[in-house]
C-alpha cells in the first residue's frame, strides 16, 4: 500500500486452498489479486485517473486465461476525469457513477455540469459484455440525468431523475426512465431506493 498527498494505491494477494480425502483431481489452488488507485491531479494538472480491477483464477485451470483472459481479469473501474473548473467535469474510460448506481459500468463518457444543487449529466457508451464483463461496443447505450443534492442538519439526501436508451447490435433493447433516491438523515440509518420505468417493448416484433 502506497499513499500521498494526491496519489493512494492498494495492491492485495489472497490465495485459497481446497484439498480432498477422496480424490487428488479435487484438490485445487485459487489466486485472486486486487488493485485499487486513485491518483489525484496527476502533476498538479486537472486530470485524475482511478482503478478497481481484480484478477481471479484457479491455477489448474489457467488455460482458460488463453482463450479469454476476461475469464479471470474483471475490471470495474479505469478512466481519466478531467476537471474543467469545481463546476464542470469529465470522465472517460469505464466508470460507475453513484448518482445512477443501478446502471451499473460505463464503457465510455460522461459529462457532468453542477448548477448550485443540481447537477446535469449525459452519458454515452456501451455496457460491458453480459458473459466476461469485458469491452463490448455492439452493447452502445446513451442517457442523460439530472441530480439534486439537499443537506439537512442530521444529514444529506439525493434524488436523481435520468433517461436511457440501451441497444443490442445496435437495435433498440430498453428504454426506460430511471429514479434513484438515497439519504442519510436518520442517525446511523442509511437508505437507498431505485425505480425502474420501462418505456419499450417488442410484440410479435412490432416496437411498441
Amino acid at each position: 500500500e502506497k499513499s500521498g498527498n494526491n496519489f493512494s494505491g492498494r495492491y492485495s494477494i489472497q490465495s485459497f486452498s481446497s484439498l480432498s480425502n477422496f480424490s487428488a483431481s479435487n484438490n485445487s489452488q485459487s489466486w485472486r489479486h486486487t488493485l485499487r488507485i486513485s491518483y489525484q491531479q496527476i502533476g498538479n494538472t486537472n486530470l485524475s485517473f482511478f482503478n478497481y480491477s481484480i484478477f481471479n483464477y484457479r491455477a489448474d485451470k489457467w488455460n482458460r486465461l488463453n482463450d479469454n483472459l476476461f475469464n479471470a481479469l474483471k475490471i470495474y473501474d479505469m478512466h481519466f476525469r478531467y476537471d474543467f473548473n469545481e463546476m464542470n467535469k469529465l470522465f472517460v474510460g469505464r466508470f460507475l457513477n453513484p448518482k445512477i448506481s443501478n446502471i451499473s459500468t460505463v464503457d465510455g463518457i460522461s459529462f457532468e455540469t453542477f448548477l448550485d444543487i443540481f447537477t446535469l449529466g449525459l452519458v454515452v457508451g456501451s455496457r460491458p459484455d453480459f458473459i466476461d464483463f469485458s469491452f463490448n461496443p455492439k452493447l452502445f447505450q446513451v442517457g442523460f440525468f439530472i441530480s439534486r443534492a439537499d443537506s439537512f442538519s442530521d444529514g444529506t439526501m439525493q434524488n436523481t431523475f435520468s433517461f436511457f436508451q440501451q441497444t443490442n447490435n445496435l437495435k433498440t433493447d430498453r428504454r426506460f426512465l430511471y429514479l434513484q433516491h438515497s439519504n442519510n438523515i436518520v442517525n446511523n440509518l442509511n437508505i437507498f431506493a431505485s425505480t425502474e420505468i420501462d418505456l419499450f417493448k417488442k410484440e410479435s416484433g412490432i416496437s411498441k
